[in-house]
């Protein structure tokens, strides 16, 4: 059986039609937790950084550096958790990585947004939740990745999208589907992501990485 090449990347226009097809599936429930989903992120965000004194874009940079391999709603919790504990951050157990949780203590304490959230999907996170109304930016993670590429993916090629060039492809693919539909790509990205989970449940028991 012949093994897919994980280092190809398909064609722009292709990927783009895959996000459409994925789009035009979504039911009426996915559309409208997709199109509202960063405005309810960077509400929760708000309702958090005023409780707490802080300023919303420390919230959404926290959130952000602790998304990595977490669920959204370990994610959220996690947050709060990190926000609340007062500086005490050693009795704060999150999901995600051990560099990330030092970056979430860096911003509480401090340190600069700008220069403490990095990565591609980190930063494109952060940018949304901070201001849902952007029209350019698009965060893309694992399942979009699957999403532009139309069909469940091997380990070996999710783990592909570490490399710039196919994460601009699939950043890109979402802007004309986007263009085409005439909604922002963070629109088009959460609508699919959104759809593509629930297409993909019995496949994901448990909920998986965001």
């Amino acid at each position: 059986m012949k093994k897919r090449k994980c280092n190809v990347i398909p064609n722009i226009p292709q990927l783009a039609e895959n996000v459409l097809a994925v789009y035009n599936r979504a039911d009426e429930a996915a559309r409208a937790e997709g199109l509202n989903w960063y405005q309810r992120a960077h509400t929760w965000c708000a309702q958090t950084a005023e409780r707490h004194g802080l300023p919303v874009e420390t919230v959404a940079a926290v959130l952000a550096v602790l998304s990595p391999a977490t669920s959204w709603a370990r994610n959220v919790a996690d947050c709060a958790n990190m926000v609340k504990c007062g500086g005490q951050f050693n009795r704060v157990q999150v999901a995600t990585y051990g560099q990330n949780k030092a970056k979430a203590e860096r911003i509480l304490s401090g340190a600069s947004v700008a220069a403490t959230v990095t990565g591609p999907k980190v930063k494109t996170f952060f940018t949304l939740v901070s201001n849902p109304a952007d029209v350019d930016t698009v965060c893309i993670d694992r399942h979009s990745m699957a999403v532009a590429y139309g069909r469940t993916l091997s380990e070996a090629e999710r783990g592909q999208l570490r490399a710039p060039r196919r994460y601009r492809a699939i950043q890109e693919a979402h802007k004309r589907a986007a263009a085409a539909l005439g909604l922002r790509p963070s629109e088009v990205q959460a609508v699919t992501w959104v759809q593509w989970r629930k297409e993909e449940a019995a496949k994901y028991a448990a909920e998986v990485p965001f």
